[in-house]
């Protein structure tokens, strides 16, 4: 692909730079994008930041270099909301920046904070997990993550009064946008593995999920503790990656 390649020319033309196109970031098993990881989150193109044991693969890194801007931040901004506009003599629409997050630093990893007026009230259909990351997990939790879709928090307080109106979160993927639709919202990646159980509790009463999915999930119960018990210590880390895909 003629962009991934000039992303990656662009890095080996600058002596100050590694030639990979992953660097290792500050936090560990986390990689970065070595053309945009100078630019604020909200500035480069999706896909900057990667969760991995070892180096990222490469889907990870093609799925975000075919995007990448390199240097160069975003026309628009992610945060950036587009707005039907119909005033004379002006195009259809306008792009509202949200100036707040545009100048986050790339080293600014803590909580955010979110425009109300701009949160997504639907799931993005992204995904959590990829095939490469079933080698760090149980077939059981692996599967969980692929009924899951990203969401967001659109009503404050009650048992999630520790997070924000617009924080990141996990939705059912096969009731999201239905009545009683059921979501979850985690603080840290050791919030997600603790209450991680609600999520496959939920998923075995869905009246939206197909059989055959509840069927896979029982089925799956049964390998669960062998499977675990097989990873070498450390490797149990779909909850971390999940939860920097939110979060990122």
């Amino acid at each position: 692909c003629s962009s991934i390649a000039s992303v990656l020319a662009s890095m080996k033309n600058d002596v100050n730079i590694e030639a990979r196109p992953f660097v290792p970031s500050d936090t560990e098993c986390f990689w970065e994008c070595n053309g945009c990881r100078s630019l604020p989150f909200d500035s480069r193109a999706r896909g900057s930041v990667v969760f991995s044991v070892g180096e990222p693969s490469m889907d990870k890194v093609e799925a975000h270099l075919k995007n990448c801007t390199g240097g160069k931040p975003l026309a628009i901004s992610r945060s950036s909301t587009i707005e039907p506009y119909y005033g004379e003599g002006v195009p259809t629409i306008k792009i509202k920046r949200n100036s707040s997050r545009s100048k986050r630093s790339s080293r600014s990893w803590g909580r955010k904070s979110y425009d109300v007026a701009a949160v997504n009230a639907g799931v993005e259909d992204i995904p959590l997990c990829f095939n490469d990351d079933q080698q760090y997990t149980t077939e059981f939790a692996y599967f969980i993550v692929k009924q899951l879709k990203k969401c967001y928090l659109t009503k404050a307080g009650g048992s999630r009064g520790a997070c924000p109106v617009g924080f990141p979160g996990l939705a059912c993927g096969w009731c999201a946008g239905k009545p009683n639709e059921r979501r979850f919202f985690y603080t840290s990646a050791d919030h997600l593995r603790n209450s991680f159980s609600h999520i496959p509790s939920h998923l075995s009463e869905c009246k939206a999920c197909p059989t055959a999915v509840k069927e896979r999930i029982e089925e799956l119960k049964v390998f669960r503790n062998s499977q675990k018990s097989q990873l070498r210590p450390g490797e149990v880390v779909c909850f971390r990656f999940a939860f920097s895909l939110l979060i990122f």
